[in-house]
């Protein structure tokens, strides 16, 4: 889709799309390989054309093995995201909202019964500033995991072609996150 990028700006785009996939509703489907970028040459359908386009390339999982780590990270966040996320998706539109930001950019908040969790993707060429009404905490990002941080922000900077993560405490909950996941 974006032929003329260097991989680094590719590896981005991957990170963000596999934390829009994973986070949307319903099970999230990874292709093999598809968390290392791994291609299929070009070809758009491969079901006859052998292992050099559909098998796994561990070679590239060693070159890449910092796409794999994000994956995994990515993949533990959401574990924990179920444990205190409502289990009906037929009432997602009662608690999520949508917030258009510059330049095409966007945050998702998601409004659980003790915390609010927003992403928000910015997939544009440029920095762009994401103002929260209230502060809140940053857990993760294109490095991956960041929750053990205690960094609470209301104004964030979101590097181009990355999604950034933060959650916010509702006032009068008592327990932290980590307390839940336990």
């Amino acid at each position: 889709a974006c032929p003329d990028e260097k991989d680094t700006e590719v590896f981005k785009r991957i990170k963000m799309i596999v934390v829009s996939v994973l986070f949307a509703s319903g099970i999230p489907f990874f292709h093999e390989g598809q968390e290392i970028g791994h291609s299929k040459n070009g070809k758009s359908n491969t079901y006859n054309t052998g292992d050099k386009d559909n098998g796994f390339d561990y070679q590239l999982l060693a070159e890449r093995k910092d796409l794999y780590h994000f994956f995994i990270e990515a993949i533990a966040l959401k574990k924990k995201f179920i444990s205190i996320m409502k289990d009906n998706y037929l009432d997602l539109p009662s608690h999520m909202s949508f917030v258009n930001l510059a330049n095409g950019a966007l945050r998702i908040d998601y409004e659980a019964s003790d915390s609010v969790i927003s992403f928000v993707y910015n997939p544009t060429n440029d920095s762009i500033m994401c103002d929260f009404e209230d502060y809140v905490r940053l857990v993760f990002n294109d490095t991956g995991s960041v929750e053990d941080s205690e960094f609470f922000i209301r104004l964030a900077i979101i590097p181009s072609k990355t999604v950034s993560v933060f959650l916010k405490k509702k006032a009068g909950t008592l327990s932290s996150w980590k307390e839940n996941e336990k």
